[in-house]
C-alpha cells in the first residue's frame, strides 16, 4: 500500500502533466486561431469576385480591389493574438531554485507563462516575472524578497546574482556590448560594467559617474573628495583595459580616446595641460602642451594627424608617434575638413594640408566658410589685404578671382550660392553687392536679397507691415518692380512665368504674369494651394463657390464645375516614382480621381476617397456597387 507521501507525489506529477498539456493546448489553439485569422485577413476578408459589402476598400488605378479595410474592432481582435507571431528559436530557461528551474518557453509567451506560474508554483521568495530583455538570452529578473535585480544568461544561470536596486526608476537601462562581451548597467546617471561570467569590471558592485568603452580600453570617472566653485563634486578620469587593469590613473580633468585606429588617448589635467598617450599608457610627446586636437585625412585611408599648440601659443602638426609633420610653426591652425587647415602667420591667412603644404598661399586678410553652404563645404570666401572678395574651392582652386570691396561689418559672413556661382553680401551702407565671375559687381540698394534657383535676384525693402519684394534678372535688370508680398518665378516651356501676391482694396490677390502681362488673377483666399513653386496645378473657386484649376501660365485648364478639388502628391521610395493626382468632388457629392493631365482615372462615383500611395486609394463603396473606370 502506498504511503500518503507517495500518493501526494503521484498527484503532484499528474497535476504537472495536466498543467503542461493544458498550456500546450492553449498555445496551439491561439497559434491556430492567429494563423487562420492571418490567412483570412490577408485581403481584409475580401475574396476576388465576391459581391461588395458596404465599407471601405483599397483599390489601384486599374480597377482592382486589393483588400477590404478593417474596422477598428477587427484590428483590436487581431492585436489580441499578435503576441504569438513573435515566436523565435530561443529556448529560455529561468534560474528558479525549485522544481521548475528547467522551465523552457518561447520568448513570445514568456511573460504569460511566468505570470501564471508565479501564482501556482513559485514561492514568495522566488523570482517574479518583472524582467527586461537586454539581448537575446540576456534578461534582467527581479527578486521581490530582497527587492533587487540580477541578470541571467537564459540557460538557468545567473551572470549577476540579484544585487542591484531599482527605486523610482533609478535603474534605467542596460546595454549589451556584444563585441567586447560586456553588459553596461546604468543606474540613473551612474554606470557599471559586468562581463558574461559575472565579473565586475573595476570594483565589484560599484557604480561610477561614467564608463565609456572604446574598443579594448575603458575611460571611467571616479568622484574625488573635492568640489568645484559651483558645489559639484569633482570627477577624476582614468583608463583601464577590459579586465579592469588600470592603465592611466584616475587623476585627469578630461580624457578622450579620440584615435581608435592609432590607439591614442588624449588627457587634460586640472591645470589645463594636454598630453598624448598610447593604449599602454606611454607618453608619446614626453611633455605637456597648451592644446592637442585630432585631424583626419580622408585620403589615404583616413590617416590621422594631431594639431599641437605649444606653451608659447604656436601651432604645428605631428603624426601618431610625435614626429613633426609641418615644416614651420603657425600663429593659428583651424581645421576645415579632410586634413585641411586655415593657417595664420603674421596676420595673413592661407590653407595648408596636414604636412604644411600650401593649398592657398598665406597672403589673405580673411577666409570664411560660406554661410548656408551645406552642399559645398569645400568652397570658401576669401578677402584680400585691400578688401577685395573672391571664392576658393579646395577641389577646383580659385573659382572667382577677388573683386569689389567687402563689407564694413567685421562679423558679417559672405553668402556663396553654389548653384549659380554667386557671392552676395551686405556692404554695410544700405547696398548689397552681387559678384559673378567675369561680370562687373552689381551694387543694389535694398534691405536684403537672395538668389533664386534659376539665378534671379529676389530683393526686398522692409516696410512697417512687412517686406516688399522685387525681382531682377542675373544682370540686374528689373523684371518685376511693382512690389509684392511674395514672388514665385520659374520657366515653363522655356518661358519665364511669375506668380505674385499683391495687396488690394479687396484683400490679397494672386497675379499670374508672363511677358509683363497679367494672364489671370484671383483673391488669395479663393486659391486652395499657396504658390511656393511652379507646380502647375492650382485649385481656385469663383464667386459661386465652384472650383476649377489654373495652371502656372494662368490658363483655366479645368472649368468651374466642382464642389471641391484637392491636389495629392505621393512618392514611392522603393521605386523612386512620384505621382500627382486630383480628387474632384461633384455638386452631387460624388468623388472622382484624375491624373495630372486632368484625365479621369475614376469618374465621380465614390462617397469617399483617400490617396495612400502612387497607385493606391481608399474608397467607400455601397452594397453591391460595381466600380466604373
Amino acid at each position: 500500500m502506498k504511503t500518503i507521501e507517495q500518493r501526494l507525489k503521484e498527484i503532484k506529477r499528474i497535476a504537472i502533466g495536466f498543467f503542461i498539456v493544458g498550456i500546450a493546448m492553449v498555445i496551439f489553439f491561439v497559434i491556430n486561431k492567429g494563423n487562420k485569422k492571418s490567412e483570412d485577413g490577408q485581403n481584409g476578408g475580401y475574396i476576388e469576385g465576391q459581391e461588395i459589402v458596404a465599407g471601405e476598400y483599397e483599390i489601384d488605378s486599374k480597377g482592382n480591389i486589393l483588400r477590404a479595410v478593417k474596422s477598428e474592432s477587427d484590428a483590436e481582435e487581431t492585436d489580441r493574438t499578435e503576441y504569438v507571431e513573435s515566436f523565435d528559436d530561443i529556448d529560455f530557461k529561468l534560474p528558479y531554485k525549485r522544481n521548475n528551474n528547467a522551465l523552457s518557453a518561447k520568448e513570445g509567451v514568456l511573460a504569460k507563462l511566468v505570470y501564471f506560474l508565479s501564482d501556482e508554483w513559485i514561492s514568495d521568495k522566488s523570482y517574479y516575472p518583472d524582467y527586461s530583455i537586454i539581448e537575446e538570452g540576456l534578461i534582467v529578473l527581479f527578486d521581490p524578497a530582497e527587492g533587487q535585480y540580477g541578470i541571467t544568461d537564459g540557460k538557468g544561470q545567473w551572470i549577476v546574482e540579484p544585487s542591484f536596486y531599482n527605486w523610482e526608476g533609478v535603474l534605467s537601462s542596460y546595454e549589451y556590448l556584444k563585441e567586447e562581451g560586456l553588459i553596461l548597467i546604468k543606474r540613473g546617471e551612474d554606470d557599471a560594467l559586468v562581463d558574461l561570467e559575472g565579473n565586475w569590471i573595476l570594483e565589484p558592485y560599484t557604480f561610477y559617474p561614467f564608463v565609456h568603452v572604446y574598443g579594448s580600453r575603458i575611460v571611467f570617472g571616479i568622484n574625488s573628495e573635492d568640489y568645484d566653485e559651483k558645489g559639484d563634486q569633482i570627477i577624476m578620469c582614468g583608463v583601464c583595459d577590459l579586465n579592469g587593469n588600470i592603465i592611466i590613473e584616475p587623476k585627469y580633468y578630461d580624457i578622450d580616446c579620440f584615435a581608435m585606429q592609432d590607439e591614442r588617448i588624449c588627457t587634460k589635467d586640472f591645470a589645463g595641460e594636454y598630453r598624448l598617450f598610447d593604449f599602454d599608457g606611454n607618453d608619446i610627446l614626453n611633455s605637456g602642451y597648451k592644446n592637442i586636437e585630432i585631424g583626419y585625412n580622408k585620403e589615404p585611408e583616413n590617416k590621422i594627424f594631431y594639431i599641437i599648440q605649444d606653451n608659447d601659443g604656436k601651432f604645428f602638426t605631428c603624426d601618431k608617434d610625435g614626429n613633426e609633420l609641418s615644416p614651420e610653426k603657425y600663429d593659428g591652425l583651424t581645421k576645415i575638413g579632410n586634413g585641411r587647415m586655415i593657417a595664420e602667420v603674421d596676420g595673413k591667412k592661407g590653407i595648408i594640408d596636414s604636412e604644411g603644404n600650401a593649398i592657398l598661399e598665406i597672403k589673405y586678410k580673411d577666409i570664411y566658410k560660406n554661410k548656408g553652404n551645406d552642399n559645398t563645404e569645400d568652397v570658401y570666401t576669401i578677402t584680400t589685404m585691400d578688401g577685395e572678395i573672391g571664392a576658393f574651392s579646395l577641389g577646383d582652386a580659385m573659382i572667382m578671382e577677388p573683386q569689389g570691396k567687402g563689407t564694413t561689418n567685421k562679423e558679417y559672413r559672405y553668402h556663396y550660392d553654389y548653384q549659380n556661382d554667386v557671392i552676395y553680401y551686405d556692404r554695410g551702407d544700405g547696398f548689397y553687392v552681387v559678384l559673378r565671375e567675369g561680370k562687373e559687381p552689381l551694387q543694389i540698394e535694398c534691405d536684403g536679397l537672395s538668389i533664386t534657383s534659376d539665378g534671379f535676384i529676389l530683393l526686398y525693402d522692409k516696410l512697417a507691415y512687412g517686406k516688399q519684394y522685387y525681382l531682377m534678372d542675373p544682370d540686374g535688370n528689373m523684371i518685376y518692380a511693382d512690389g509684392a508680398k511674395t514672388i514665385v518665378e520659374g520657366y515653363v516651356d522655356d518661358k519665364l512665368y511669375l506668380i505674385v501676391e499683391e495687396q488690394s482694396d479687396k484683400g490679397d490677390i494672386y497675379k499670374f504674369i508672363s511677358d509683363k502681362e497679367v494672364k489671370f488673377e484671383c483673391l488669395a483666399k479663393n486659391m486652395k494651394v499657396k504658390p511656393e513653386k511652379m507646380e502647375g496645378i492650382y485649385p481656385v473657386c469663383n464667386e459661386d463657390g465652384l472650383f476649377g484649376v489654373v495652371n502656372c501660365k494662368g490658363e483655366l485648364v479645368l472649368g468651374y464645375e466642382y464642389k471641391d478639388i484637392e491636389v495629392e502628391k505621393r512618392h514611392n521610395h522603393d521605386t523612386d516614382t512620384e505621382r500627382t493626382m486630383i480628387i474632384a468632388k461633384t455638386v452631387d457629392d460624388k468623388y472622382g480621381i484624375m491624373n495630372d493631365k486632368f484625365e479621369w482615372i475614376y469618374e465621380p462615383q465614390f462617397s469617399f476617397v483617400d490617396v495612400i500611395g502612387v497607385d493606391s486609394f481608399i474608397v467607400e463603396l455601397s452594397d453591391g456597387q460595381v466600380i466604373q473606370k
